[in-house]
């Protein structure tokens, strides 16, 4: 397994993380798409996006650049058949933390992936320092944006993250850790404390019984 940090000056979406783990050219399905704004980045390397999206104004925005955006409830168990596929790529862009059931969603994406391909996730890092000193001050206050977004329904260290991957099928080939601001040496030495987000690529895990 490759572990990656951002190093300092480095843009903190994590959609720049994502993008540093794609290849070129392929079929990739975008779960979540919301506007497009990935999907165009993907399409500018010869991707063809297939994007999901529930929002009806978003999925619209997002034709823009994909070959075809599907609107539907992202935890329908038809998803990914409504979508089509197979896929080079499947990603979840910070999306499964809105999910009820994030680890059912994620083990039916492995049948619409092709020989070789891969998924690529980002999530947010609940243990991030900032969160734990507000626990240790007792304060968990819900945001309009960021690690305590109030549209999140689940919450993840990296540890029970790990977990949920491997139930789900996968093994994961490599992780990026995205950061405010600090010294490199920092967040390569101190990653589930500093870090804001992960961003994993996964492969089907061999020893998965389906």
């Amino acid at each position: 397994m490759k572990y990656n940090h951002i190093s300092v000056g480095s843009p903190r979406s994590s959609h720049s993380l994502i993008l540093q783990m794609v290849g070129n050219r392929g079929e990739a399905l975008d779960v979540g798409c919301s506007t497009g704004l990935l999907a165009s980045e993907l399409v500018k390397r010869g991707y063809s996006v297939v994007g999901i999206e529930m929002d009806h104004e978003r999925a619209k925005l997002a034709e823009r650049f994909c070959h075809r955006v599907v609107v539907t409830d992202i935890a329908s168990e038809r998803v990914f058949e409504n979508a089509g596929g197979p896929f080079e790529l499947i990603i979840f862009g910070d999306i499964l933390e809105h999910l009820i059931e994030p680890e059912i969603v994620l083990r039916r994406s492995r049948a619409y992936l092709k020989p070789g391909g891969y998924v690529i996730i980002s999530i947010p890092n609940i243990a991030n320092y900032r969160i734990r000193w507000r626990l240790f001050l007792g304060r968990f206050g819900y945001e309009d944006e960021g690690l305590l977004d109030r549209t999140h329904l689940r919450f993840f260290t990296l540890k029970t993250f790990l977990e949920m991957i491997r139930e789900a099928g996968f093994d994961v080939r490599e992780i990026k850790f995205a950061a405010f601001r600090m010294p490199a040496f920092l967040l390569r030495f101190f990653p589930r404390l500093l870090a804001v987000q992960f961003v994993f690529k996964l492969t089907p895990s061999n020893d998965a019984d389906f």
